[in-house]
């Protein structure tokens, strides 16, 4: 399931109703699919998938990741196969751990981006209205944090 939110016209999400029937109907459709994926792959700087994936830097992703938390919906992260692999690797090496918790640092709701600016201000509003901008970060993170160790328990290390 997804929502494309680029469907509206352009600046048809300006109107706070809109965009509270827009969030209302994102956090219905997550809860009823039950589950998030999140695909991390490559990105055109060459950093692996799972360094600097686009889902963290894009207020809508951070806020279906946000909504699956508070919803206790299992989140499944795909790595392209090479980026898995790297991810495995680092995870048993000192310094790819130290690659790792970097990476999760980057993620910052007030630094993400969105399309169209007044959906962007109207999560951070709700993010802030529910539980301020630095908890929501850190709730990410822990979250993220989390999926990532799940995947080193459902993949054995080759």
């Amino acid at each position: 399931m997804a929502i494309n939110q680029h469907t509206f016209f352009l600046g048809s999400t300006s109107d706070k109703n809109a965009q509270d029937e827009l969030l209302g109907g994102l956090r219905s459709s997550l809860r009823a699919c039950g589950n998030l994926v999140l695909v991390c792959m490559s990105g055109p700087d060459g950093a692996p998938g799972w360094m600097a994936p686009a889902p963290f830097k894009r207020i809508w992703c951070l806020f279906e990741i946000y909504i699956a938390l508070t919803s206790e919906l299992p989140i499944a992260i795909q790595f392209g196969g090479v980026d898995e692999h790297d991810f495995r690797v680092a995870l048993h090496s000192s310094g790819g751990r130290k690659r790792i918790a970097g990476a999760l640092t980057t993620i910052d709701a007030e630094r993400a981006q969105a399309s169209i600016e007044t959906d962007r201000d109207h999560i951070l509003a709700v993010v802030e209205r529910e539980m301020g901008l630095l908890t929501f970060n850190e709730f990410i993170r822990d979250g993220i944090r989390r999926e990532y160790s799940n995947i080193n328990k459902r993949h054995s290390f080759r």
